[in-house]
């Protein structure tokens, strides 16, 4: 799509994009959802179960060859002890099945390059490592393939929220291994520079994408809210919204993201474009000759005059739950007088832990 402005909106398990034309008088908007196949997902689930064997093969030869390295399970150490009680001799474990010998901080006493490896250990591992390859390829062919088709639908100059991929890992790390949103980024912005243009970031603090609508109305959304409805009757999924708007940002520093702004001109045209309902939806994934059969279709974004949500700009309230299925956000569960400096101790606590270092209550006292 020659001379458009197009933009990308990021998630763990789809990518949204949006381009409009960036000259005439009837501009038009296009859209597209970029998903896992079903394909893709089976291949996923199939290589996962084949890896659980190599690695459990691989955890029980380190062992057995490092035994010194590794503590008794508690299910083995009842035993010791039982046998022990009993008057019986010490049985020799060869695996054992506890965590790693550490000092107080947690660190392996011992580095694992350090350890003695058999010549099992070291066949099972390059085995392991040619399938892990052959994933990486098969992913690397889906990104390169998707990203090539994105950029001839919607052009080369796309802008895309600047976002930290590894928090995603982090929170959501199985339901994001399928689909692999850094590598299809990082795919897209070398086909990008390839084809003439560039990928561009913005930074989400400026510019706060998914909490504007096209009419300029600006109104906070939890991330469990996955659809957009303003009272302006413009309503459509929030993903496609934030890509859609994308392509009203500028940039006075190509190199800085907090350089972007929301340009009121470029997002009054595309205001426009809704409101005249010239959206279309094209496929960019599975097969390409299903998607020349289907051709554009509506757009999920459009124009409805009965809308009329519960929030400044009507958003719905509840619906899907963040990233179409994944874990939302936790609360941090802070208790009422604390606010600073308090954390969890562990990730599945519920009680924080008192950081005396910053206490703003003793200060004030």
């Amino acid at each position: 799509m020659t001379g458009s402005l197009a933009g990308v909106d990021g998630n763990v398990s789809n990518l949204a994009v949006a381009s409009i034309n960036a000259t005439g008088d009837a501009p038009v908007l296009v859209t597209s959802h970029v998903r896992a196949t079903p394909e893709q997902l089976a291949a996923t689930v199939r290589e996962a179960k084949k890896n659980r064997a190599p690695m459990r093969a691989l955890d029980r030869s380190r062992r057995a060859t490092n035994t010194r390295q590794y503590a008794l399970s508690k299910k083995q150490q009842v035993r010791a002890i039982r046998r022990s009680a009993a008057g019986l001799p010490a049985k020799t474990v060869s695996v054992a099945g506890g965590a790693r010998v550490s000092n107080a901080a947690g660190v392996p006493k011992q580095a694992y390059r350090r350890d003695t490896l058999s010549h099992a250990y070291r066949n099972t591992r390059a085995d392991h490592a040619a399938a892990a390859s052959s994933t990486a390829h098969r992913k690397a062919a889906f990104a390169r393939h998707t990203a090539q088709t994105i950029v001839a639908v919607h052009g080369p100059n796309i802008v895309v929220e600047d976002c930290d991929i590894r928090t995603w890992q982090r929170r959501w790390g199985a339901g994001i291994a399928a689909f692999t949103p850094g590598r299809m980024l990082a795919a897209l912005g070398h086909e990008c520079t390839a084809a003439g243009g560039a990928l561009v970031k913005a930074s989400t603090f400026t510019t706060a994408l998914s909490q504007h609508c096209t009419c300029g109305a600006r109104a906070k959304k939890n991330l469990s809210q996955r659809w957009h409805a303003c009272g302006c009757g413009i309503e459509g999924d929030r993903d496609l919204m934030s890509a859609a708007l994308a392509t009203a940002v500028t940039l006075t520093d190509t190199d800085d993201p907090r350089a972007a702004t929301i340009d009121p001109v470029l997002r009054s045209r595309l205001h426009a474009a809704v409101l005249a309902g010239r959206t279309q939806n094209f496929p960019v994934t599975g097969n390409s000759s299903t998607a020349q059969q289907e051709g554009p279709i509506r757009s999920t974004i459009h124009h409805n005059p009965e809308c009329s949500g519960t929030g400044e700009d009507g958003s719905q309230k509840n619906l899907a739950s963040a990233g179409h299925g994944e874990r939302p956000a936790q609360s941090r569960h802070r208790p009422h007088g604390y606010t600073w400096g308090r954390r969890r101790s562990r990730r599945k606590s519920n009680t924080p832990t008192i950081q005396h270092r910053h206490n703003r209550l003793t200060n004030q006292s």
